[in-house]
């Protein structure tokens, strides 16, 4: 059989191959800022973000029926409009200090914000697939360009821009963590997870495996961090922690039981059992799993962190899962025998995009989709962790340097 003869010029070096990868990631992510600008949903976090920012500049209660609030301040807003929800107030959960962080955006009309958040949803996308996602695999860009598409393609993903979330943003503050975390201590990175950690609540909990490295000013300057945005929001909005806590409570209790919710509240809410029943135990063991897990590697712990992190807050949706997409990248650049369950978790969130349609608001399997792709990167977590693998077979080889080694702590 006669080869066809292909020149070595012909071929695409390291470099042409990364050029590539970005215009290929710079066209997908202009299409879904384009595509996420005109859509058509009924509700967007980012046009409530807006609604809420906009009462605090006018001196109005955020923690108010959000449409109300856009009916005062001239503007239209869709209520969700769910057949699982009632017609009760529909409050937006968001905390004081998380409404001094999106401040800006209410500096802008709400069309303009919303593609502001989008392009930069966009360009944190571009450097979680690029930088990000092949530091954390050990692998070299050109390498993990299949694992690229499937980032790209994923449901978590979709969702995060269809919706308008800064859960995009959220996963890239944190990977920025784990990256620096890998060097040594540094309290800078530490603003970086405390504004995550005031965004969504759930990050907070990656201090217990940095405590457990010894990443002091890490730490502390995550606390301090999160600590004066709170503080300064509380300044902001005239509102304080009694207030803040009834208004989350009640926006908790109306969307717990939504079907999308990926978190394991939502499974205690359907079996008649309180939430904060469950919740409360499970944080506190997580974090006990966390912290061992982080004596063995820092990795490892971050990972056990962000998955425990994402399964027990109260209310946790499919983009959530963006920043589980940074511990499958880490995962399956390992060596370990858990990666079948990693995988099987990918391809959950990647067939997810087959459920996606203008009905999808009443599909169940959405929220079971989300929560078992947590469950199943937990499991093949504690199984590395139980079963005791040597720290050899945990090892990320690089394919950029084959000679050397880059080990989780």
């Amino acid at each position: 059989m006669i080869m066809p003869y292909v020149s070595k010029k012909a071929q695409l070096g390291p470099r042409a191959k990364r050029w590539v990868a970005l215009l290929l990631l710079g066209v997908f992510v202009a299409y879904l800022v384009v595509v996420s600008s005109g859509s058509s949903r009924q509700l967007r976090d980012i046009e409530a973000d807006w609604v809420v920012v906009q009462a605090v500049r006018h001196d109005l209660d955020p923690f108010t029926d959000v449409g109300r609030l856009a009916e005062t301040l001239g503007e239209s807003i869709n209520r969700p409009g769910l057949s699982e929800l009632d017609d009760g107030p529909w409050i937006h959960p968001r905390t004081p200090g998380a409404l001094l962080v999106l401040y800006p955006l209410g500096l802008v009309r709400m069309e303009t914000s919303t593609i502001l958040l989008l392009a930069f949803s966009g360009a944190a996308l571009i450097w979680l697939a690029l930088v990000a996602v092949p530091r954390l695999s050990g692998l070299a860009v050109e390498k993990v360009l299949l694992w690229t598409v499937l980032l790209l393609a994923s449901a978590p993903v979709f969702s995060a821009f269809e919706f308008g979330t800064q859960s995009i943003v959220i996963s890239a503050l944190v990977a920025l963590t784990w990256l620096r975390a890998r060097k040594g201590d540094g309290w800078v990175v530490g603003i970086a997870l405390g504004v995550a950690s005031v965004l969504k609540v759930w990050p907070l909990l990656l201090v217990v495996p940095l405590a457990a490295k010894r990443r002091w000013s890490m730490v502390a300057s995550t606390l301090g961090t999160t600590a004066i945005l709170m503080l300064a929001g509380f300044l902001v909005t005239d509102t304080n922690l009694k207030t803040t806590l009834v208004a989350l409570q009640a926006a908790s209790e109306r969307w717990i039981g939504f079907s999308h919710n990926g978190s394991l509240g939502a499974i205690a809410f359907r079996v008649g059992v309180e939430p904060i029943v469950l919740l409360v135990p499970l944080a506190v063991a997580g974090s006990c799993l966390s912290w061992a897990a982080a004596r063995r590697s820092l990795d490892l712990g971050l990972a056990f962190g962000i998955v425990v992190g994402l399964l027990v807050v109260p209310l946790s949706w499919e983009h959530y899962n963006v920043s589980l997409l940074l511990v499958s990248a880490w995962f399956l650049g390992t060596q370990t025998r858990g990666r079948a369950l990693v995988w099987t978790s990918v391809g959950i969130a990647a067939l997810g995009m087959a459920a996606r349609s203008p009905n999808r608001h009443d599909l169940p399997v959405v929220g079971l989709a989300t929560l078992a792709e947590r469950l199943l990167v937990l499991g093949a977590l504690c199984y590395v962790l139980v079963v005791g693998e040597p720290m050899q077979d945990v090892i990320v080889r690089s394919r950029l340097e084959p000679e050397k080694f880059v080990r989780g702590a």
